[in-house]
């Protein structure tokens, strides 16, 4: 016979269960990286969770600590229960002071999840422009395999669209990135001017190409005025010339210092992305765009994304904004610290249904690529163009947050581990993506003209 206790401890430990006090609530980031749609879905959704954070390869679950001692998911990382209040996600990518940087709880996207001490909530300072109030519920980075669209996304390599792929080449992308890389391409330099020129000879060699312009702007920089050139290259449509794409990557680059003129190599930030505009060039002009396309390298990204700015508030001034139909940025695509071939794709709600695009095209042309997608886009050239309501996604290898040599006098060709595998997956998936929205594809044999 079961035998009651009948103290009044016992009686205010039973009623104190009964309305749930008793269930400790916790916070832990578990790892999602297999978990599929729906079972993130249901981790989301389960009774006891009191809020959630999606980081990417991690959730972030706040909620009764039975509920989470009882998940078969390994934990990353575990705290006392957060309090939402208290964190803040802060940029981390170029034009933000490393002196500033606080430790980080979580990744999401290009943007570290930290706790904010009291003191400095109420006196941020130089902080506070580094700064979002987290939302909790929502995702700031989701990978394309949790991603509940992925299982209405249909895959399959397009026979028109595969010759575009298989013309990728990764060592002629290399030999243009170590050409680069030799260069000390910093915005106020004069190495950034041969750089520049050697550009322009490039684009002038390849087939298709109209016109190859330096178009020069000014800006300011710690109180003093300077000017700068970008370099465009331009490849008219066949069919629809009137209708524009943006192939871009800034071409200058940096060490510790944003202003010094020597020993800025920028291999993987940002010969890597640079070359690859030029790669793609010479993609397309093999398979003749019926869209327009301008392959863009910028200057003075580092400083501020001024080139990118110069170019985006061209193209209101001009009438000409309507006209692109999409844009797509390439910054540092050449590094993965491991086999784990992840690339990020960021963009605002302008640009959030391509990310089924990329996930179909990487599952269908480079499915060692793991992908990653982010709302939280920040600091590089894709952003001037969302500004000005220009669709646009930046590409970016997901390891570029542990690079060593990131803005290093370091950052050289020979220290861009895994380069090819990294950097010719992600051209391959960009000219896939590319041959879809500029309307370019091997249509002779589409014609019935082989």
């Amino acid at each position: 016979m079961r035998q009651f206790v009948t103290t009044p401890l016992a009686w205010l430990v039973l009623l104190l269960t009964s309305l749930g006090v008793a269930a400790e609530p916790v916070s832990r980031l578990l790892d999602v990286r297999h978990a599929g749609p729906e079972r993130v879905a249901a981790l989301k959704a389960a009774r006891g969770v009191h809020w959630w954070l999606e980081l990417g390869d991690g959730l972030l679950l706040t909620a009764d600590r039975k509920l989470l001692d009882a998940q078969p998911e390994t934990v990353l990382k575990a705290w006392p229960a957060l309090a939402p209040e208290t964190l803040v996600l802060e940029a981390r990518g170029c034009g933000v002071d490393p002196q500033l940087h606080m430790p980080a709880l979580a990744e999401a996207g290009r943007f570290a999840l930290i706790r904010v001490p009291p003191s400095l909530a109420r006196y941020p300072g130089k902080r506070a422009a580094q700064w979002t109030a987290v939302e909790v519920n929502r995702s700031y980075a989701r990978l394309w395999s949790n991603d509940p669209a992925k299982a209405t996304t249909g895959t399959g390599a397009d026979p028109l669209v595969q010759p575009l792929v298989d013309a990728v080449n990764p060592a002629r992308w290399f030999a243009d990135v170590t050409t680069l890389a030799g260069f000390d391409r910093n915005t106020f330099g004069p190495g950034r001017i041969l750089a520049r020129d050697w550009l322009v000879t490039q684009f002038q060699a390849i087939a298709g190409i109209d016109s190859v312009t330096t178009p020069a702007f000014n800006f300011n920089y710690n109180a003093q005025s300077y000017s700068a050139e970008n370099v465009l290259a331009r490849m008219p449509g066949t069919r629809h010339p009137e209708q524009w794409v943006i192939v871009g990557g800034h071409y200058d680059s940096r060490n510790t210092s944003n202003t010094s003129t020597v020993n800025t190599p920028g291999a993987e930030d940002n010969a890597s992305g640079c070359a690859g505009v030029i790669e793609m060039a010479r993609v397309l002009s093999r398979f003749p765009p019926e869209r327009t396309v301008l392959f863009l390298c910028y200057a003075g990204e580092e400083q501020g994304l001024f080139g990118g700015v110069a170019h985006a508030q061209s193209l209101v001034a001009s009438g000409d904004a309507s006209r692109v139909q999409f844009m797509v940025n390439m910054d540092m695509i050449g590094y993965s610290a491991d086999a784990d071939l992840d690339v990020l794709i960021e963009s605002t709600s302008l640009g959030q249904p391509s990310f089924a695009r990329f996930g179909a095209l990487a599952a269908s042309y480079v499915p060692s690529l793991r992908l990653v997608t982010s709302l939280s886009p920040c600091c590089s050239d894709h952003m001037p163009y969302l500004n000005v309501g220009i669709p646009a996604v930046l590409t970016i290898e997901n390891d570029w947050n542990v690079y060593a040599h990131y803005h290093r006098s370091t950052d050289v060709p020979a220290n861009i581990s895994n380069a090819l595998a990294m950097g010719g997956g992600i051209l391959q998936m960009n000219s896939a993506f590319l041959a879809e929205t500029a309307l370019a594809s091997d249509r002779v044999f589409a014609d019935g003209q082989e």
